[in-house]
């Protein structure tokens, strides 16, 4: 059967009902996949790249517009996660850059087809390589010797690494790549602890956001004014260090700690007394926050704290019963979806 878009398609791929209209009327009965049925579709303010960008835009369709004279649209189906395998082999031999790009950052696209791409002179290819989840990790090791900082920066930024190579990116001459070694969840403990003595302010700021920075690590962060506020947000931070910064003068770091699930519930009732509308406003996301505390910030005026409660785990079922009767849409919703979740549990 020949591919063709027709109504119906659009539709399934959530096609803005105004472009599905124009369609309708200029091809009732669908349109082929032609270069100038797609021409034609621009002129009339259809966006194709929608069709080509959608995981669920059939294959036989994707393989159609892969062929197509216009790079942009190459590139789109070169990204898509449906595309065909063979599709992908074929669209990474293409003679513009912008689509051998989109294969390189296609978690479908081969090895060895990776392996070919991570070789290209030109360096946005290469990027796409070292982000790319399922490059292996013999090619991204290959790509951390590379002379662009701005491929190891992309390899740092890569959840899949291996804590080798990211140790290695520890010591890069390049802050910009460090500051991505330090975020990087996998990163070894040992290397995000050298980098908790780093003169960049920046290095420490996103160490201080990974879960995985050793305590001892974010405890010396949490001593350093401009640090603090952030490291009160981390999970990982010791309860009594939290214990201690739910008293700081800082009103933001008070902020930072009502909102941290790691924080000691004491601490959490001592600061349910502050007035400040965002301090409480984080006591009732907070999934730790005691029942009783969240039981009173129903009452409050400042929405988003409502909303909050309405959507968190830990709001009491009277609270939440209450809370379906509130003026504002979004926290009744929140509630009523609540309060239905815990009846299939």
């Amino acid at each position: 059967m020949e591919a063709k878009i027709t109504k119906t398609l659009l539709k399934k791929l959530n096609v803005y009902p105004k472009e599905v209209e124009i369609f309708e009327k200029e091809w009732p009965n669908g349109a082929r996949v032609t270069d100038e049925n797609l021409k034609r579709a621009r002129e009339l303010g259809i966006i194709i790249g929608w069709i080509a960008d959608n995981h669920k835009t059939p294959q036989k369709i994707l393989n159609k517009l892969a062929k197509s004279c216009d790079p942009q649209i190459r590139a789109t189906v070169a990204c898509n996660s449906n595309t065909p395998i063979k599709t992908l082999v074929e669209l990474s031999k293409d003679k513009d850059w912008s689509v051998r790009k989109g294969v390189a950052g296609n978690e479908k696209t081969p090895k060895e087809a990776l392996l070919t791409l991570s070789k290209e002179k030109d360096w946005r290819i290469r990027e796409s390589v070292a982000e790319n989840r399922a490059t292996t990790q013999q090619v991204l090791s290959s790509l951390s010797q590379d002379k662009n900082w701005r491929i190891r920066w992309c390899l740092a930024r890569n959840e899949s690494l291996s804590k080798r190579i990211l140790a290695k990116l520890g010591k890069d001459k390049s802050n910009l790549v460090q500051r991505w070694v330090a975020f990087n969840p996998n990163t070894p403990k040992e290397t995000l602890s050298e980098l908790g003595k780093h003169k960049d302010i920046t290095v420490l700021w996103m160490l201080g956001q990974n879960k995985n920075t050793p305590q001892k690590t974010l405890v010396e962060l949490s001593k350093r004014k401009r640090l603090r506020l952030l490291v009160c947000t981390n999970t990982n931070l010791t309860k009594k260090i939290l214990a201690e910064h739910a008293k700081d003068s800082d009103i933001g770091v008070r902020k930072s700690v009502a909102g941290n699930n790691s924080t000691p519930k004491k601490a959490l009732k001592n600061l349910s007394k502050e007035k400040n509308k965002h301090i409480r406003k984080n006591l009732a996301w907070n999934t730790n926050t005691p029942k009783d505390i969240l039981s009173l910030l129903f009452k409050e005026e400042h929405f988003p704290t409502r909303w909050g409660l309405s959507i968190n785990p830990s709001t009491p079922a009277e609270t939440l019963k209450e809370l379906r009767k509130d003026k504002v849409d979004w926290v009744r919703k929140g509630a009523t979806k609540n309060l239905s979740s815990r009846k299939k549990t």
